[in-house]
């Protein structure tokens, strides 16, 4: 890159936090905002405040103050953060992806912290959960909502809601009403999603995937195997006439003994380690629902076959939209995962060390602004140039604008971390080719064909 791109670079960043600055009122919280985000971007292996505070060359107490008690709207952060998604990233085909992540965290003083599965361990262990909303528009993705979690013991606790400084009016929320307000509040934000999806633990809630649809939205959400329920054909061959034994519904996993829908292979995606293929099926199918049925929806099953894992899905697009499309949405839930990968490993979001519910709240705020400041540039600078920027390769760049100690020094940093970056992309070209020839090895003695199957696309369909 030119070094009137490596300039740009810097002022970009420059103008992107300036952009906050009028929601954050008086001088003292836009520097506290400047350095905290900056921190937060920084190369700093613990990102707390206390640390912060010092590569900032600022009193801790005072950046501890910012968070804990200074007078600035944390929500007006998030606004403007999906305000900027909806001016540079709107898209009619827009996903909303919804899913938990969780922070281990020892004690019993921080908000909402309790024993509970922990995807981060992978067991049950003492942390604190948060759910999130991420937005995908083509190959663009970040995280533009993320709530915390409060469990009835906390929420019904009044010494421990007092001691932790949780509002009165904030009552007991499950994930799925959180995940719900996260969608409400951004769509009444204007950012506007055409489609939604989540995995098993949200898609099971008859109530979760009905208020998803009012809001306008084609959901496309995992649901657990035992799902039961009637494919169409089936009630109308029974009629209304036949023994309440024969029309008892049957769980999804065992719907077809033989035969049903032919099973299509599909190019899911590329991954480092090579092409993923999946078999996919679907047919129209009725949702039992307490003795109840739901409205006609999709139901799409896929099958991995290299792995054998299967996984089923139930959708309330309309009857003409393609099986493409349909799992284009379904299988677009790497991409939060990925989010939340960024968010901790390059964003430091794990790293707080606050107690109180005000000051978390506002940590997870300002790691949204810096978050999506790195998947601003990683979009801009995939399209702008031949390599696949990841989060921590632009955060390498943040680092050199924070650091450097005038122009010249800079300029050199900046064409140092382009040939770092050179190399790296050169050595994961290599790999991935690698591990890509393996993989389609393995799909030859499949008799499968990679080149020849269809890949996934997101068509826009009449709501």
């Amino acid at each position: 890159m030119s070094e009137s791109e490596a300039l740009a670079f810097r002022a970009r960043l420059g103008e992107y936090l300036e952009g906050f600055m009028e929601d954050l009122g008086s001088k003292a919280c836009r520097n506290h905002f400047r350095d905290y985000v900056s921190g937060l971007l920084g190369s700093a292996e613990r990102k707390n405040t206390e640390r912060m505070a010092f590569k900032a060359d600022v009193p801790v107490r005072t950046l501890q103050d910012f968070l804990a008690s200074y007078l600035w709207d944390e929500d007006a952060v998030r606004r403007r953060v999906q305000r900027l998604i909806v001016e540079r990233y709107a898209n009619d085909n827009a996903i909303a992806i919804i899913d938990e992540t969780g922070v281990p965290k020892k004690g019993r003083k921080t908000a909402g912290v309790q024993r509970q599965y922990c995807g981060a361990r992978g067991k049950i262990e003492n942390s604190v959960m948060f759910v999130g909303l991420a937005y995908t528009a083509g190959e663009f993705h970040t995280l533009i909502d993320l709530e915390l979690y409060l469990p009835r013991a906390w929420t019904d606790n009044k010494a421990r809601r007092r001691e932790a400084g949780i509002p009165k009016e904030l009552e007991y929320r499950s994930k799925q009403d959180i995940s719900i307000a996260e969608l409400r509040q951004a769509v009444h934000a204007g950012v506007h999603f055409r489609w939604a999806t989540a995995d098993e633990f949200y898609g099971r809630s008859s109530r979760w995937r009905r208020e998803v649809a009012e809001l306008g939205i084609c959901y496309v959400v995992e649901v657990p195997k035992n799902t039961k329920g009637w494919i169409p054909e089936r009630i109308a061959a029974l009629g209304p006439d036949c023994p309440d034994d024969a029309y008892a519904p049957r769980e999804v996993r065992s719907l077809w003994r033989r035969g049903g829908p032919s099973w299509t292979p599909y190019h899911v995606k590329d991954t480092e380690k090579g092409p993923e293929v999946w078999k996919l099926r679907a047919t129209r199918f009725v949702v039992s629902v307490n003795g109840g049925q739901e409205d006609e929806c999709w139901l799409l099953i896929a099958h991995n076959v290299l792995t054998e894992e299967v996984k089923y899905f139930l959708s309330n697009a309309p009857a003409d939209c393609p099986l493409p499309t349909l799992g284009y949405v379904a299988f677009s839930r790497w991409r939060v995962e990925r989010c939340f990968q960024d968010l901790k490993g390059e964003v430091g979001f794990d790293h707080f060390e606050v107690h109180k519910y005000r000051p978390l709240v506002r940590h997870i705020r300002l790691a949204l602004a810096g978050m999506l400041f790195l998947a601003i540039e990683r979009k801009r600078l995939r399209d702008d140039g031949p390599w696949l920027w990841s989060s921590k390769a632009v955060r390498q760049l943040v680092e050199v604008v924070l650091t450097s100690r005038d122009e010249v020094d800079y300029l050199y940093r900046w064409s140092k971390v382009m040939r770092e970056r050179e190399y790296c992309e050169k050595n994961r070209r290599k790999a991935t080719i690698s591990h890509g020839k393996k993989r389609l090895r393995r799909f030859e003695e499949l008799g499968i064909n990679v080149e020849t199957l269809p890949k996934f696309t997101l068509e826009k369909v009449a709501l």
